[in-house]
């Protein structure tokens, strides 16, 4: 009985994954050499199931996934692909990942680019404490509130963003839960400090 347990974890583990790979790889060979991409995240069952999914089908020969305008395997263990951000209502960006003991990880200390609607002007309602470099016990200064449309040159996805105003003034805002920003040593809601601030799509 108790063996039986163990026997359903290990199919649990490696029989979805192996089914997807396999017919992955029937369906890459039948292609005879065109690109064929993996779509199965739309009907996985759950976010592991979709991720794990989408790996095996990778490992059978599949050229990328659903947003393939974003995606792009290196050749070296890595891909990029689009990524919802812990910060700033759910911005998101192309990120790096690798494949690491088996798992997909994110490539560690990578900062990178939002993508953000043109017709977006986010601008800064209040003076907001910043600092030169994302580490919180840097130097500190101040930006100044502006109609004039701001800028997100980088973040680390999780708790910084760099700030750039329109007269070129820019520093580092500290993040926490997605939707807190620090300012002047206080924790306050990020749409009290910017403003027309919206949800990615």
């Amino acid at each position: 009985m108790q063996a039986q347990f163990i026997e359903t974890m290990v199919l649990l583990c490696i029989n979805h994954q192996s089914l997807i790979a396999t017919k992955a790889n029937r369906i890459v060979r039948a292609a005879n050499g065109r690109a064929v991409m993996e779509f199965g995240s739309r009907r996985a069952q759950g976010c592991d199931g979709a991720i794990y999914g989408a790996r095996a089908a990778y490992i059978g020969g599949c050229a990328g996934f659903p947003d393939s305008q974003d995606t792009a395997f290196h050749g070296d263990g890595t891909f990029s692909a689009y990524t919802r951000f812990d910060v700033m209502m759910t911005w998101g960006g192309v990120c790096t990942y690798q494949l690491k003991d088996g798992q997909i990880e994110r490539s560690a200390e990578e900062f990178v680019q939002p993508q953000l609607y043109d017709d977006w002007k986010i601008t800064l309602l209040v003076p907001l404490t910043v600092y030169a470099s994302p580490d919180r016990s840097d130097l500190s200064l101040t930006l100044e509130p502006s109609e004039e449309p701001l800028s997100f040159p980088e973040t680390d996805t999780a708790h910084w963003v760099l700030v750039r105003c329109a007269d070129g003034s820019e520093g580092w805002a500290y993040f926490e839960d997605g939707w807190m920003v620090e300012n002047n040593g206080q924790m306050v809601e990020d749409t009290k400090v910017f403003g027309n601030l919206l949800f990615a799509g």
